[in-house]
């Protein structure tokens, strides 16, 4: 990362931090983007350098994971197996994942998306844009995959991501502590699908 690239984080940092506050005592829907800029002292028009929209301030993490999922996805397939390129990608992409303020404002962020409807449909869309995105990589990438039906491929994508949300819910929405990875491992181990049982023995030999 360059000093310039650097210097922006930082600056979106301060932003999201202070939008937060504001959203928390205003209310999502009461808070305007002139009253955050305001807060951080910048004009309308910078504001709109760094975010679109307000929406786009709180639902920026989940961008930031899903475009980090696929490209780690994307390299791992070349060397795993569908499975374990789906664990590895999930436990890499959430290792790497920086929580501003910490776990407990990561927490409280989630908490408003899911009180403001507006908020969750896009976040929900996020994520279904990212597994449909991910079914793709694999049936263009994994041997493995192409031996399945698209269907079946996407219906394995999505119990991977439902392992995370279950391990989310275990742990107060922790995905990075050394015990979460190490329950999102367990959990993949023992629930790997049964449909990947039916490919051909032959047809992969990756680890």
């Amino acid at each position: 990362m360059t000093t310039r690239d650097m210097a922006k984080k930082a600056i979106r940092d301060q932003i999201a931090l202070s939008a937060f506050s504001r959203f928390q005592k205003s209310g999502f829907d009461n808070t305007t983007v002139e009253e955050i800029a305001a807060d951080v002292g910048m004009s309308v028009r910078t504001f709109f350098r760094y975010f679109r929209t307000k929406e786009e301030v709180l639902l920026a993490p989940t961008v930031a994971f899903s475009e980090t999922f696929l490209f780690k996805f994307a390299s791992y397939l070349s060397v795993h197996t569908l499975w374990k390129a789906l664990e590895e990608a999930l436990v890499q992409t959430a290792r790497g994942c920086e929580k501003l303020g910490g776990e407990k404002h990561a927490q409280e962020l989630q908490t408003l998306i899911s009180k403001t409807p507006a908020l969750l449909a896009r976040q929900l869309a996020i994520s279904e844009t990212l597994q449909l995105d991910a079914t793709e990589l694999a049936m263009s990438h994994c041997i493995e995959a192409k031996s399945l039906t698209w269907s079946m491929t996407n219906a394995i994508i999505r119990s991977a991501f439902a392992c995370q949300r279950t391990v989310q819910c275990l742990t107060d929405g922790d995905i990075q502590s050394d015990k979460a990875i190490e329950r999102l491992r367990e959990l993949m181990l023992g629930l790997t699908p049964a449909a990947l049982e039916w490919t051909s023995p032959g047809s992969v030999d990756k680890s």
